[in-house]
């Protein structure tokens, strides 16, 4: 009800408003027609000018007077009913506004917290994905975790190598040549003939058994002339039966030694009484110039001896633990499980491990297939590659460094002639001044 004459009040007041606005303007209208009328005749003193200041005033009084009662009216009943209202509505909107405030408040709230969960969700599916290393980078990571072992097994193979032969070529007393150069062909005449000797050898055409009496009852067809066979002994085998640490000699280590005693020095020097080369008070004879010449031979000598000895210390046995895994590598490419030994050997040389994980793994249609894995695990064997090749690269620098000494030491050796005959033809001539002069 109360509601009700608010709105009968307002109505009325606003009626009211209009009624009088719209009797303002018919006033004026009639006010003005008269007066118009009135001073038709061109007048200027006429009465028609004071009436209409008269109706202006009149109205204006009575519009003021109307508007001050409609003011009256606002500000007093009116307002009095209506401001309760008013304060009811504005609690309700600012009730209702602060409510849709915690709304959206709310849905904020949800939203920045899904978005951090869809965020850390996000960031484990990607750690899980980038932290998932593919098979094949576990290929790479096993079968090259005892390279740095087989390297140095490698190294020990080539010093101790190394050593033997320059052992045989200085009459040492332990060796074949212990006695001098008559000990050292015996000594390798007699493994000829119980190991490597072929019958067939030394045949004219007419005979059936060139070296039947010469050999012996030990040779066997596959270890026939392997004393002087390089390709068969060194560069068809991935792996050399050869570990100076074993304390038994192996077969292969049997080959080896003589086939590097037919490859260098294959006549050692015969030994000089030590009463030739010096006096008991240790004062050297000639022939102590004569023995400087033997060493300075050997010397030389070792240079070309030391490119056999690494090539053949590479193939060498290796670490055993690494076997299974590149084993399992070669077969995948389609080499019989029964000729893996023969092709790898029972303990993997440093070389083979390098054969493998430089060559025969990429000639896996898998290893291309496994490109297409995660950008993160490419880039993990990219970068695994690039270590393989930098040991591959130290391996080739260190093979010229080898070449490097060789070549040197051959320069030396072909200047050695002129360089003692410029040393000759220097011995007769002296300097006077700033001039050579021949002496008589």
């Amino acid at each position: 009800m109360k509601n009700n004459s608010i709105i009968a009040l307002y109505k009325d007041t606003s009626v009211k408003l209009m009624s009088l606005l719209m009797l303002a303007v018919i006033l004026l209208f009639v006010i003005s027609s008269s007066a118009q009328a009135q001073c038709q005749g061109g007048c200027i003193n006429c009465m028609c000018m004071t009436e209409i200041t008269g109706h202006h005033e009149d109205l204006r009084d009575h519009v003021t007077d109307e508007f001050e009662d409609l003011r009256d009216r606002i500000t007093g009943p009116y307002w009095d009913m209506i401001r309760e209202a008013l304060q009811q509505m504005t609690a309700q909107l600012t009730t209702t506004g602060l409510h849709q405030v915690t709304v959206v408040g709310a849905f904020f709230d949800a939203k920045h917290q899904l978005e951090t969960q869809r965020m850390f969700q996000q960031l484990a599916a990607e750690a899980h994905k980038d932290y998932h290393v593919s098979e094949g980078l576990c290929e790479i990571g096993t079968n090259s975790r005892s390279l740095a072992s087989s390297e140095r097994l490698s190294n020990l193979n080539h010093m101790v190598l190394s050593n033997r032969m320059m052992t045989r070529q200085l009459s040492t007393e332990v060796g074949p040549s212990q006695q001098g150069s008559d000990s050292d062909r015996r000594t390798r005449l007699y493994n000829f003939i119980d190991g490597y000797c072929n019958p067939q050898d030394n045949a004219d055409g007419t005979a059936t058994n060139g070296l039947g009496q010469l050999c012996g009852g030990g040779s066997w067809a596959e270890k026939h002339n392997k004393d002087l066979d390089y390709t068969q002994n060194v560069e068809n085998k991935l792996t050399i039966n050869m570990d100076f640490q074993a304390p038994a000699v192996s077969q292969d280590e049997r080959d080896i030694f003589a086939l590097s005693a037919n490859l260098y020095a294959h006549q050692v020097p015969q030994i000089i009484p030590k009463d030739v080369l010096a006096t008991p008070g240790h004062e050297f004879k000639n022939a102590a110039l004569s023995y400087r010449k033997i060493r300075s031979i050997a010397a030389k000598r070792s240079v070309a001896q030391n490119s056999f000895a690494a090539i053949t210390a590479m193939k060498g046995s290796g670490d055993a633990s690494v076997a299974p895994y590149l084993k399992r590598m070669v077969t995948e490419l389609g080499v019989r499980e029964s000729n893996i030994n023969d092709y790898l050997g029972d303990s993997p040389s440093y070389f083979a491990q390098m054969e493998v994980l430089t060559k025969l793994a990429y000639q896996d249609p898998d290893f291309y297939a496994e490109l297409t894995d995660k950008p993160v695990n490419v880039e993990r064997k990219g970068a695994a590659l690039q270590a393989i090749g930098l040991m591959q690269d130290r391996d080739i620098y260190r093979s010229l460094l080898r070449s490097e000494a060789v070549l040197a030491t051959l320069l030396e050796t072909l200047l050695h002639k002129e360089q003692a005959r410029i040393h000759s033809s220097l011995k007769g001539v002296k300097i006077e001044g700033d001039a050579l002069v021949a002496t008589p």
